[in-house]
């Protein structure tokens, strides 16, 4: 289960990943985050729901890195992750990807406390 959406006067995307049951799941993600990018603009950020997604495995932590090097090539600015409390393989999964590809991820806990930190830096750029 995924989804995602675009905020486009935020400049924002939002994916939601819950429990992906196969690679092929993962490759939807991938397919359908590529649809959406060309919403949005260079220096766009993303908020990433992972409250409900469990680890796939070593290939599907590959198929992860392409969704987030798609993200990273289309002028990524700044990541939010959402994640529940204990989700340690999940976190380093996903932190790893991101690093190695070039942008960290800031964690919350919640969608509402991962847009008041990104609309708060938002604001903040613009004075």
């Amino acid at each position: 289960m995924f989804s995602t959406s675009v905020d486009v006067n935020k400049n924002r995307l939002y994916i939601t990943i819950g429990f992906l049951q196969s690679h092929e799941e993962i490759h939807a993600l991938l397919a359908e985050v590529e649809a959406v990018l060309p919403r949005l603009s260079p220096g766009f950020s993303c908020v990433t729901d992972l409250r409900e997604y469990r680890r796939l495995g070593d290939s599907g932590e590959e198929l992860i890195f392409q969704v987030q090097k798609c993200l990273k090539d289309a002028g990524i600015s700044r990541a939010v992750r959402v994640e529940r409390r204990q989700a340690l393989p999940e976190h380093i999964q996903f932190e790893t990807g991101s690093l190695e590809i070039g942008y960290p991820a800031h964690l919350v806990r919640t969608r509402e406390e991962a847009d008041n930190f990104l609309d708060h830096l938002g604001s903040a750029a613009q004075r």
